[in-house]
């Protein structure tokens, strides 16, 4: 009877921790900006920029499309598994960015003036 009841408590645990790194590794998948910083809200036109290195050395990237629709433009980056990208974040109101690496292997990033989001997977 011992035997079973620990075999029927190991089952679901398992089960959780699966689920657990499932959902670590979808959440590590995607980066972006933060919609608000200390009360400041992304800027709807211009809120994200990448850059290739360090955002000083101005080698900024260009959007691969924009496109422009009832909701407004969106803006699409496609590289590669680009190495040594980095993303800057302006929010209204302040003129302190957010500044982020990028991981090895990202394969776009995608701009919505519309809903002020900036997200790269």
């Amino acid at each position: 009877m011992l035997s079973h009841m620990r075999r029927s408590l190991i089952v679901p645990v398992l089960v959780g921790l699966s689920q657990i790194a499932s959902a670590a590794t979808a959440a590590a998948a995607a980066v972006g900006c933060p919609p608000a910083v200390g009360g400041h809200h992304l800027r709807r036109t211009d809120g994200g920029s990448l850059y290739l290195g360090r955002p000083e050395d101005n080698v900024q990237q260009a959007p691969a499309t924009t496109q422009q629709g009832p909701n407004g433009s969106v803006n699409i980056w496609r590289f590669g598994n680009a190495e040594n990208l980095t993303l800057v974040c302006q929010y209204e109101g302040t003129q302190t960015p957010v500044v982020m690496r990028l991981l090895p292997g990202m394969q776009s990033c995608r701009q919505e003036a519309r809903t002020s989001t900036f997200a790269c997977q």
